[in-house]
């Protein structure tokens, strides 16, 4: 009792330190899941916008990879988290580096892609 009164007295806030680091822990979590699903859009974006500048359609890219055509639009889509391993075969049958489209912004890739 006397030390949690002591505690009290000279850690007021403890309680509330640790809520907050709660707090602060949720929202570096939500945050980085919000950087992560905009990142899938963004390389699903390019998928899409290298597959239609190579006016290849979603059925030829499925073929390629022995999917179905849906199963290639919810990945363009970014709804299907893809493994590295599709990742790799889809930027090869799009003839793009795989690092160009993790960072590139879908429009640039393009770009750089129509001067090749």
């Amino acid at each position: 009792m006397l030390g949690e009164c002591i505690r009290m007295i000279f850690y007021p806030h403890s309680d509330r330190m640790s809520t907050n680091n709660e707090v602060s822990s949720s929202l570096k979590q939500r945050f980085m899941n919000e950087s992560i699903d905009t990142k899938i859009r963004s390389v699903a974006l390019n998928f899409r916008k290298i597959r239609e500048y190579r006016n290849y359609t979603q059925e030829y890219l499925a073929m390629k990879l022995g999917i179905s055509q849906n199963a290639y639009s919810k990945i363009e889509l970014g709804y299907t988290r893809i493994t590295l391993e599709r990742l790799i075969q889809i930027s090869h049958i799009l003839d793009v580096d795989t690092v160009d489209l993790l960072s590139a912004d879908a429009e640039d890739l393009v770009r750089s892609h129509t001067t090749k």
